[in-house]
């Protein structure tokens, strides 16, 4: 530094530091004679610490510098293969391919697939489902769905795709069905084996199977005519009096928990007046309605004739 003082003096110096070690020496006080003194030295130098954070590109400098290249060393510039102008896959031209998923959320479930031509043509499939299901059991009947249409247009060699490990998997003998739902399912799908010639499944992730799962959230999300008739004659519920009918339930978990911790609402209800009786918890349990009902409900409006639950746990003596 000091021979090239008059370069240095008057110019911005960048330090690249392996470590951070050094930078701390020469930028915090220290009690050491030496380091003080070159402490002081390099004060008057306008000096940038720069630590190196990727050395994947010095790795190879600093490799080249330790090991260099002797000129006499001859360069082999030959390239393989330069006369090759196209490489053609492997891959059979002739199969069929098919992307499936299955949608489960609030507004219902729906399934999808894409049956893709070897001429490149998309013949897009969708369904609703009208039963309750898991999205395993959605993955099953998109599956399904899709493999039903493929022997329709008579295809003999098809290649699935799903973003589902499990459905996945199971189909492929790795993973054991143990789930009793998806055992029939598993079972209908082998039989629809038999009806190709040749026929692969592959887990692809959900951003390669934006199709399908376009597909089956759309068909989820389709309103149809549903029958809601009760399956059972409605009759009233005649009250005699007032607080002789209360109905009972739990509200919660509710999220964030309040002030005092307590993340329940036992709420008891009047069905003549529709008068509300309410009380926070932290958990539920036997001993904590029955001491509500007790304080609350009993000793301020007589015993009830009759109490409405929905047979819970906390709310049968259990």
């Amino acid at each position: 530094m000091q021979r090239l003082r008059q370069y240095t003096l008057y110019h911005t110096i960048c330090l690249l530091l392996k470590a951070d070690s050094l930078k701390y020496l020469l930028d915090s006080p220290s009690s050491i004679k030496n380091i003080s003194k070159w402490r002081c030295q390099l004060t008057e130098y306008d000096i940038e610490y720069v630590p190196r954070t990727s050395v994947k590109g010095q790795a190879i400098a600093d490799h080249l510098a330790e090991f260099p290249i002797e000129d006499d060393t001859p360069i082999n510039s030959d390239f393989p293969d330069e006369e090759i102008i196209q490489v053609d896959s492997e891959e059979n031209k002739f199969a069929w391919k098919m992307y499936l998923n299955g949608a489960v959320n609030s507004t219902g479930s729906g399934i999808g697939a894409v049956l893709i031509s070897p001429d490149g043509r998309y013949y897009p499939i969708a369904a609703k489902v009208d039963f309750p299901c898991t999205n395993n059991v959605a993955e099953y009947e998109a599956c399904i769905l899709g493999m039903q249409a493929a022997i329709d247009f008579k295809v003999k060699e098809l290649e699935v795709f799903g973003d589902s490990m499990l459905i996945i998997f199971q189909t492929l003998g790795q993973w054991k069905t143990k789930d009793a739902k998806l055992v029939p399912y598993h079972e209908y799908l082998e039989k629809l084996e038999e009806n190709f010639e040749k026929i692969s499944f592959t887990y692809t992730p959900r951003i390669k199977n934006q199709f399908a799962d376009a597909l089956s959230t759309l068909a989820s999300m389709v309103y149809a005519d549903q029958i809601k008739a009760p399956p059972n004659e409605l009759r009233p519920m005649a009250v005699p009096w007032p607080f002789s009918m209360w109905g009972i339930d739990v509200i919660g978990p509710i999220n964030p928990k309040a002030s005092n911790g307590h993340q329940f609402i036992l709420v008891v209800i009047d069905y003549f007046t529709k008068w509300i009786e309410a009380i926070t918890l932290a958990s539920i349990t036997a001993n904590a309605v029955a001491r509500f009902l007790k304080h609350d409900i009993i000793a301020r409006y007589g015993v009830p004739e009759t109490i409405i639950t929905d047979n819970a746990k906390n709310l049968n003596n259990k």
